[in-house]
């Protein structure tokens, strides 16, 4: 392959870019690499005079003049019988960062045994929303939920997230077979347990955190005897039980007559945060046309379609349009492909589901 996608999100074109600057050359700070930031800006989906809520705007000449040089490159080599268009070459880095993402949301899903149709996809960052829809028809999800103020999305989950303190202990002990063991072993995994617990309690109190709340979750991580990798599973008396069925999930099958061991005991102490309470809107009767801001030709399925952009700070509960479509804000920009649609739920979030046709 001549090209790859860096964790900086450019997309590099063999040696010649080994020299190039980070980041879009439609930032207009000196960056030259072909990245994709710039091809969603040629394919329309970031639109120049929106781009945090116009406070900045994208350089589209920039960014045509490194695909341009791309492609002079590309078609010297390895594309000399014909040289793609900016809107296909745009279209495949896309198709290539899409690629990537997918593969990750697959280790986190079907590669642990959950089947992405039961799962609905929530969309954050400045550029989630640029490739959720993709995502959510390439992985069968039920949908995508884009929340308010996506961008600040990570910044919010810092301040309201719960502190926790987790402490483990290594023990691989085998697991008894005969149910009067069995008891004798609980008891004896319940002390080890306390004796953790009073390690996180005691850190959490050298950190003069309050504790009047506190949860405690108590795991084990288990394996059949022999192996070489753990589950782990709550701890409770049926926890041999939990453990097939998390087995068989991730992978297919399960012993439920052969000997396991517990490699790892963990205790993780949770101390509450106090979260604002959701506000829930009603459903308000508005002609969703008054949010439009403009109208523009955007690339999709190998052609350019004429496509609203929706101001979402206008888009009241209720709301529904079909796409293709962009919603704009000041922190991330959303786009509902062809075959979508979107509607705004009681709490504001955006709610992208793929079209039945």
């Amino acid at each position: 392959s001549l090209a790859r996608v860096d964790a900086g999100g450019a997309l590099r074109v063999g040696p010649e870019s080994a020299g190039a600057e980070p980041g879009p050359a439609c930032y207009g700070r000196g960056g030259n690499a072909v990245t994709v930031t710039d091809a969603n800006l040629i394919l329309g989906r970031l639109d120049p005079d929106y781009f945090l809520g116009g406070t900045v705007r994208l350089d589209v000449a920039a960014a045509q003049q490194s695909f341009a040089k791309f492609m002079r490159l590309s078609s010297g080599r390895a594309h000399r019988e014909k040289a793609a268009t900016p809107f296909e070459l745009a279209s495949g880095i896309v198709t290539v960062a899409n690629a990537t993402m997918e593969r990750a949301l697959r280790v986190i899903s079907v590669e642990r045994g959950y089947d992405p149709r039961d799962f609905a996809l929530i969309s954050f960052g400045g550029a989630g929303g640029l490739h959720a829809a993709d995502l959510a028809r390439a992985l069968g999800l039920a949908g995508v939920i884009v929340p308010r103020h996506p961008g600040a999305f990570s910044a919010l989950g810092i301040l309201l997230s719960d502190v926790t303190r987790d402490v483990s202990r290594s023990v691989l002990l085998p697991v008894p077979d005969s149910a009067t063991a069995v008891r004798g072993f609980l008891r004896d995994l319940d002390g080890r347990f306390r004796i953790l617990e009073r390690e996180a309690r005691a850190e959490l109190h050298r950190e003069r955190l309050a504790q009047p709340s506190l949860r405690i979750e108590r795991r084990v991580d288990v394996r059949y005897r022999g192996q070489a990798y753990e589950i782990s599973v709550p701890f409770s008396p049926s926890f041999a039980a939990r453990f097939h069925a998390e087995h068989e999930k991730a992978y297919g099958y399960a012993h439920e007559g052969r000997a396991m061991e517990i490699v790892n005991l963990r205790v993780r102490l949770v101390v509450p945060s106090p979260k604002p309470p959701a506000r829930r809107r009603s459903a308000m009767a508005r002609n969703v046309r008054e949010a439009i801001v403009k109208e523009k030709p955007v690339w999709f399925d190998g052609r350019l379609h004429p496509t609203p952009l929706y101001d979402r700070e206008r888009l009241r509960p209720g709301a529904r349009f079909a796409g293709p479509a962009i919603v704009v804000e000041y922190s991330s920009t959303t786009v509902v492909a062809p075959d979508f649609e979107c509607r705004v739920d009681e709490y504001l979030n955006l709610r992208l589901s793929q079209n039945a046709r």
